[in-house]
């Protein structure tokens, strides 16, 4: 199931107490408008707990109760991307996928830098039509928005979610040049080299890898699973200093024993 917040490890099903679930919301209409996005922080404190109820009611599978709830905050806040991913989430578990499907896509045209709705779109585009899907969503989806300076950035990101796709579907010629095109668009955002780093560790690119895994490091900050990813590199590489710097991140940011 997709994640409801925050993203560790995979990236793609996250944690709601047991549960992995990723959550952010987008806004109504990125296509015409550019409107800044509401953060959960902006929200009044009684609409931050029916926001946070919301998301126990989605991880007990109260989803009627969920949506109107998620829908009366989005009534007063249209920009509120994490309302948006929630009902992705939502729908996904409902097995309404495409409905969901747009749901996450509206969450990253409000808000670019919100990789959870990145990551859930990837994952449910992903096993809903594959990357054909989303190759197509690239085409109609990113030269739909007026602004330059957002276009490029969604296209950055449908490139993102096509390349994390290509990844599960094993074509990794094909996701090294769509890392690429990413990178070009918008080479400040952090989850496409992490990817990037996936997919030359697949193909023994170590020295290309660890110059992208450094880069996702550097925006970012370490991560689970760039930490993981790092090990495996440093292991490749035989470079004894990077395998221990990533097994000092692993014990005492990331609690994994080694």
């Amino acid at each position: 199931m997709m994640m409801l917040r925050g993203y560790r490890g995979e990236l793609l099903r996250g944690v709601v107490g047991s549960l992995l679930l990723l959550l952010m919301v987008g806004c109504a209409s990125l296509s015409q408008n550019f409107q800044a996005p509401v953060t959960l922080a902006e929200l009044s404190e009684a609409e931050q707990k029916h926001y946070e109820l919301s998301l126990h009611y989605i991880d007990t599978a109260h989803y009627e109760a969920a949506e109107e709830k998620l829908q009366t905050i989005l009534q007063q806040h249209p920009t509120f991307s994490e309302g948006y991913n929630a009902l992705g989430v939502l729908y996904e578990r409902k097995g309404r996928v495409t409905k969901g499907s747009e749901y996450f896509l509206e969450a990253m045209k409000l808000n670019p830098h919100y990789d959870v709705a990145v990551m859930n779109y990837s994952q449910l585009m992903c096993y809903k039509s594959g990357s054909d899907g989303i190759s197509q969503a690239i085409e109609s989806e990113a030269k739909s928005i007026a602004m330059v300076e957002n276009r490029i950035k969604i296209e950055s990101r449908l490139y993102t979610a096509l390349l994390k796709c290509y990844i599960r579907e094993n074509y990794l010629q094909n996701g090294q040049e769509v890392a690429e095109k990413a990178i070009t668009l918008d080479p400040d955002y952090a989850l496409t080299y992490l990817y990037f780093a996936d997919i030359l560790y697949r193909q023994q690119y170590y020295t290309k890898a660890r110059e992208a895994i450094d880069r996702f490091n550097d925006l970012q900050g370490y991560s689970r699973e760039s930490a993981q990813l790092g090990l495996q590199i440093s292991n490749a590489l035989q470079n004894q200093d990077e395998i221990n710097k990533y097994q000092y991140v692993l014990r005492t940011q990331f609690d994994e024993d080694l």
